[in-house]
């Protein structure tokens, strides 16, 4: 009797070890025959799911992006005072740094290889799907809240850098000071 795969949850598996292969080895140190032998699946099943290393990688920072969006939205803001939004917000940016830190090796890994116009256009997706859930979260308008995007990545860029000296809350104190006066305690 043939064997019976749920091809979506396959899939979903392979995405979410070659995320994990992304982290240890980069984007950059493998290949497909390397992500196949270390899943321990054939190339043949592993192109079938993605013709391409950069149609695995755009899974994986799908996937991720999904998945982050997804773990905020199980707080719920809803009613909350601002300040209370804000302190949710950061409780949960700090419990993911280290996720966030690991998905900006395999960026800036994957953006060596300078990609594409079309591979930045979804870059550039990606950060307009996380500054809509930051603005629904924070009740901010999406400008604001990409502004936050990108100082936060800036901040865990330099904390990457400084080995997490560069305090994050003090760093985001200043935009959130001005979203306080705005949307006010």
């Amino acid at each position: 009797m043939p064997k019976i795969v749920d091809s979506e949850a396959y899939r979903l598996s392979i995405i979410q070890k070659t995320m994990n292969l992304f982290v240890e080895h980069g984007y950059n140190g493998l290949g497909m025959r390397d992500i196949a032998k270390a899943l321990n699946i054939s190339k043949s099943a592993l192109y079938h799911y993605f013709p391409t290393k950069e149609a695995l990688f755009e899974g994986v920072a799908d996937f991720v992006v999904r998945s982050d969006i997804d773990q905020l939205h199980t707080f719920s803001s809803d009613g909350l005072p601002f300040d209370e939004k804000l302190s949710i917000f950061m409780d949960y940016i700090e419990s993911q740094e280290d996720d966030y830190i690991h998905q900006y090796y395999i960026l800036m890994d994957y953006a060596r290889l300078r990609p594409k116009a079309d591979d930045w256009f979804k870059m550039n997706h990606a950060s307009q799907q996380y500054a809509k859930a930051i603005a629904n979260f924070l009740g901010i308008d999406v400008d604001e809240a990409m502004t936050i995007y990108l100082l936060l990545a800036g901040v865990i860029l330099q904390r990457m850098l400084d080995g997490q000296q560069t305090h994050l809350r003090l760093q985001m104190g200043w935009v959130f000071d001005v979203l306080r006066h705005k949307y006010g305690v």
